[in-house]
């Protein structure tokens, strides 16, 4: 679709090839399309208008890719090729845009913050409907200052601390575990579960763990008056967080972030098998019958569906799941 018009038969005798690229994280999803321009009786696309891209099997039918915006237009030659590069429609610029501001609970009370606050604040801002996992519902602040940051990355940067993900996606807002795999309504990914017969090629990298085996966090102890600390991870050598948090519990969960972050997209899986649409970038991937060392649990990273004239296939990288 373009411009709300149904172009498939128009470029399907011209179509070289579809690549729809999902990423995990605040990486903007893309679309690339190469047409066969030969007579030059393509009509050049405007910067700026909107692609509807599907995908799928007429057996089975099309799943919907995304909704993206025509950001750039290369015209190749002499082999007369036009590349059209978009990227999604839900990462507008305004979250881009460098602010400074305090996020603080108005008045003299010492009243905190939350983040859904933060979140809630900001979606309306740029229209986008919030949406937070249960688990970081509690988690307040005194202040949180943004300086010449846009609003994505001051996400980010709280989610970091969590082992969080924020997202655009679809009109909403996601602020959700990372790993965790949800769709863009914040309805949970269902697992992919693949086995050899399944993939055309794969690889795996194994590297060595982390640096730090372990993670240690101090809070404040309000009734004993002093500072206590909490672990996660029981091997040396250690890492310790050097902010002071409010409780045991704010202390413990960044922690435990902390050490998942140390040990995730430490080995990588690449896999390479027929298309399928639902097979979609942050969803739980499960391999079996491999060989030690591939089988397991990991995380979708990226997804690269690509149509072209030998089919529709699809690339998955991933991270192993911690």
């Amino acid at each position: 679709m373009a411009e709300s018009q149904d172009i498939t038969r128009k470029i399907g005798d011209r179509l070289l090839s579809l690549t729809v690229t999902d990423n995990a994280g605040i990486q903007s999803d893309t679309v690339e399309i190469r047409l066969d321009d030969k007579h030059h009786e393509l009509i050049l696309p405007r910067t700026g208008a909107e692609l509807e891209v599907s995908l799928g099997y007429k057996e089975s039918g099309v799943e919907r890719m995304g909704l993206y915006v025509v950001d750039e237009i290369d015209i190749l030659g002499p082999s007369d090729v036009m590349v059209i590069r978009g990227k999604a429609a839900n990462m507008n610029k305004g979250l881009k845009e460098p602010k400074t501001r305090t996020w603080q609970k108005p008045g003299k009370t010492p009243a905190r913050i939350t983040l859904k606050e933060i979140l809630d604040s900001i979606a309306g801002e740029h229209h986008l409907t919030p949406k937070l996992s249960d688990e970081f519902g509690t988690i307040d602040y005194e202040v949180v200052n943004q300086t010449h940051e846009h609003d994505l990355n001051l996400l980010t940067r709280l989610g970091a601390k969590v082992g969080a993900v924020a997202k655009p996606a679809s009109g909403f807002l996601l602020f959700v575990k990372k790993g965790e795999a949800k769709t863009a309504s914040g309805a949970l990914l269902p697992p992919i579960f693949l086995t050899p017969k399944e993939v055309t090629h794969w690889r795996v990298s194994l590297v060595e763990r982390g640096a730090y085996a372990s993670v240690k966090a101090k809070y404040r102890d309000h009734a004993q008056s002093k500072e206590m600390e909490v672990a996660t991870g029981d091997e040396k050598p250690a890492y310790i967080i050097r902010k002071l948090f409010k409780d045991e519990a704010e202390a413990s969960k960044a922690a435990r972030a902390q050490l998942e972050n140390f040990e995730r997209g430490k080995s990588t899986v690449s896999l390479q098998l027929p298309g399928n649409p639902l097979f979609m970038a942050e969803a739980p991937l499960h391999l079996s019958g491999f060989r030690e060392g591939v089988n397991g649990a990991w995380v979708i990273e990226t997804a690269t569906h690509t149509f072209n004239s030998e089919g529709y296939s699809v690339s998955l990288d991933g991270t192993v799941k911690k």
